[in-house]
């Protein structure tokens, strides 16, 4: 049974990539590039991270000589702090900026780095039509990954999150 979940998912997320409305059914960083990262990339957009610290988050990358990577927020380096949706990774050698990724962290829609009620108050007032999520706050708001953001399903997936009842999943 689980196997045709997955089957089936995997159809979904392919024809949801073929439509242009899923931009999160990428694989791991394994290119030429100078660098490893154990993070899904796709679209400008990096996740698959941990709820986790500026510190670990950079330790984990694999580097050669003369490659950085730097985290930033409002177009500030960082280093300490939790990463959260909006942060900017910025991968540099020798000083140039040669990629850079906005991090998706689902269910936190406000930055912060963590997933809590503001988040639910903002996918509701989104919901509403009262406030409007933008961007990488639109699509980290897709709590359930069924390919729409900001509906019912996410932020009852949200609330049971909050609730411990489930998980909402990064990979």
């Amino acid at each position: 049974m689980k196997m045709l979940a997955k089957r089936i998912l995997g159809i979904v997320f392919v024809l949801a990539l073929l439509a242009g409305s899923v931009i999160y059914a990428g694989a791991e960083t394994t290119t030429t590039a100078p660098y490893t990262s154990p993070f899904l990339t796709g679209g400008g957009y990096l996740w698959g991270l941990p709820q986790s610290g500026v510190p670990s988050f950079l330790s984990s990358f694999t580097t050669q000589s003369g490659v950085t990577v730097e985290a930033h927020k409002n177009n500030t380096k960082v280093t300490t702090g939790l990463l959260g949706t909006g942060t900017v990774a910025k991968i540099n050698r020798d000083g140039s900026t040669i990629e850079q990724y906005t991090i998706l962290y689902f269910g936190d829609v406000d930055g912060d780095g963590a997933i809590n009620a503001i988040d639910l108050l903002k996918i509701k007032k989104h919901i509403l039509g009262k406030k409007t999520l933008k961007n990488e706050f639109l699509q980290a708001a897709d709590t359930d990954r069924n390919g729409t953001t900001a509906d019912v399903l996410d932020l009852y997936k949200l609330k049971q999150h909050l609730l411990k009842i489930t998980t909402i999943y990064q990979k």
